[in-house]
């Protein structure tokens, strides 16, 4: 991922990287949402919050991208969730971003739609 900001890859372009990269999972709930996550090296994912318009994800442990800049893995990561929720029928409308990060490598995102 860090390689992406090195690359001259923009905040959007990163976004859009994960999305597709999610969209490519083959998930069909939040279960394996999460389960993917870690199987990715993306990190433990847990939900801590839903409602009918929004979701609110903690990541904690990223190992995958422990060396990355905070920047590129929060815009991966927040397009990555986009995608892999619009694969499980989330609206096209929907966006995710990160909300606050804990520690260096645990983050709060919210998917809202």
């Amino acid at each position: 991922m860090a390689k992406m900001f090195r690359d001259g890859m923009t905040p959007k372009e990163i976004y859009k990287r994960g999305e597709h990269d999610g969209e490519l999972e083959r998930v069909e709930g939040l279960t394996d949402i999460l389960f993917q996550c870690k199987q990715t090296g993306l990190g433990m994912a847990s939900i801590i919050q839903e409602s009918n318009t929004h979701l609110v994800f903690k990541i904690i442990d990223g190992t995958s991208y422990q060396n990355d800049s905070s920047e590129s893995r929060c815009f991966y990561m927040a397009g990555y969730l986009a995608g892999t929720l619009k694969s499980i029928g989330k609206p096209s409308s929907l966006r995710v971003q990160e909300v606050s990060e804990y520690r260096g490598h645990d983050c709060v995102f919210v998917a809202s739609w």
